[in-house]
């Protein structure tokens, strides 16, 4: 077994300690901000398997290539990029959705809302019918977003 700990400068006065353990094939991660003390994945953790040295004032920011060589072939690789995936989604639906905003009035943008009630047939205009499936994407892709990121958690966390 081999863990290597980090001390990372987050909005806090003092540094988090984030860890890293590699045990076989197995790799956990644990990190002492809000976050990962509350079982979510946190940028900390995320940043060092993404071989980020960003916010680490410990002495052994060259340890982030060693603990991003653990990452392959772990499950925590696996749920990684499934997060990875999830906020490219995101951020796609999120502009698409805000094309869909822009290209509708101030009244369309009121009135859309009327676009969940309304049956299916009804006759609505392309734009709010552009706008209601963004919206809606953008949903579905937040709530894979964060079933992501709490496999995530889950998975660092052993």
């Amino acid at each position: 077994m081999e863990e290597i700990n980090f001390l990372v400068q987050g909005s806090a006065a003092e540094p988090y300690k984030a860890s890293f353990i590699k045990d076989g094939d197995s790799l956990t991660a644990f990190c002492t901000c809000p976050a990962g003390v509350n079982g979510r994945a946190c940028k900390h953790r995320i940043g060092i398997l993404n071989g980020s040295g960003k916010g680490i004032v410990s002495e052994n920011v060259e340890d982030v290539q060693k603990v991003k060589t653990w990452l392959p072939g772990s499950e925590v690789e696996e749920a990684l990029s499934a997060v990875r995936k999830a906020e490219l989604l995101a951020a796609a639906g999120k502009k698409d959705l805000n094309a869909a905003k822009k290209s509708l009035s101030s009244e369309d943008v009121e009135n859309v809302q009327k676009v969940k009630t309304w049956l299916p047939g009804s006759a609505i205009n392309e734009a709010q019918f552009a706008f209601a499936k963004a919206e809606l994407l953008a949903t579905a892709v937040e709530k894979n977003l964060s079933a992501a990121k709490k496999n995530l958690s889950r998975v660092m966390h052993g």
